[in-house]
C-alpha cells in the first residue's frame, strides 16, 4: 500500500521521512548522554514533522514522554536510591 500510494506525490510520503529519523534520534538519545545539539536537532526535526502532516503530533507528545521516562535522574536526597 504504502508504494503504491509513493508513486503519486502526498504529504503522507513526505512526513514518514522527518518522523523516522524523529524515532532514530529519539533512540540514540536514549542509549547516550543528552546533548544540547542533538536535542535541538530532535526538535526541529520533529517539528517539520508537525508542519510537514499534523498526525506528526504524536511525536511531540511521545518524544518528551520517552526521554523523561528513560533519563536516568539524580536523585535529590543524597544516599538515596
Amino acid at each position: 500500500m504504502l508504494l503504491v500510494m509513493s508513486a503519486s506525490v502526498q504529504d503522507d510520503t513526505l512526513s514518514l521521512c522527518p518522523g523516522t529519523v524523529a524515532i532514530a534520534m529519539t533512540l540514540r538519545l536514549v542509549q547516550s548522554p543528552p546533548n544540547l545539539t542533538q536535542g535541538v536537532m530532535l526538535g526541529v526535526i520533529s517539528g517539520l514533522g508537525v508542519l510537514t502532516k499534523l498526525t506528526d503530533w504524536v511525536l511531540i507528545v511521545a518524544i518528551p514522554a520517552v526521554l523523561l521516562y528513560r533519563t536516568p535522574h539524580a536523585s535529590p536526597y543524597p544516599g538515596s536510591h
